[in-house]
């Protein structure tokens, strides 16, 4: 295998990095929150931070979800191109 192949293909310690970035960061997120509500800052305040971290969770898990479905399309439409073109 050449050398420019084996760099495009991810390896295990790509997969094991991404999935923890994608569980840690939302936690210290909300990390950031409580650290709002031990330096007295009002409530309020860690309200709003931890509202803003949970629409980025949701708009992340929703672009996520988008792109997965349109790759599997992308994929099984170059599937279909291939075999007619059997």
């Amino acid at each position: 295998m050449l050398d420019d192949e084996m760099a495009r293909r991810r390896r295990w310690y790509t997969y094991i990095h991404l999935w923890l970035g994608r569980v840690f960061i939302p936690l210290l997120m909300v990390n950031c929150g409580f650290g709002l509500l031990e330096a007295q800052v009002s409530s309020k305040w860690a309200a709003v931070w931890w509202s803003s971290c949970g629409g980025l969770v949701v708009m992340y898990f929703s672009v996520s979800m988008m792109l997965a479905i349109w790759r599997r399309t992308l994929r099984k439409g170059l599937l279909e191109i291939v075999e007619d073109d059997k």
